[in-house]
């Protein structure tokens, strides 16, 4: 039988820790794609660590790509429509 998971705050994060018959998977909460594992605890949490900078680098890099790649709109001018009434 499995252990229960539990939760770690480090750092600014939380990670759920799974025991595994060796060491620990683990995965960032409400962050998708960043998961590791690791021998030990230490280990795990370590890995852990360097999977979430690596996430935010991706996602910093994909989001510069796509700034770049994405056409630039076109201002739109604000025509102004004026009518002028004379009075007599």
């Amino acid at each position: 039988m499995t252990a229960a998971s539990f939760i770690v705050t480090s750092r600014g994060h939380r990670f759920r820790f799974t025991p595994e018959d060796v060491g620990y998977s683990v995965s960032e909460l409400g962050v998708r794609g960043v998961n590791t594992q690791g021998d030990s605890f230490e280990e795990a949490l370590e890995n852990a660590h360097e999977a979430s900078r690596l996430m935010a680098e991706f996602r910093e890099e994909l989001l510069a790509e796509e700034a770049v790649a994405a056409p630039k709109r076109k201002r739109r001018s604000r025509r102004v429509l004026s009518a002028s009434v004379a009075v007599s």
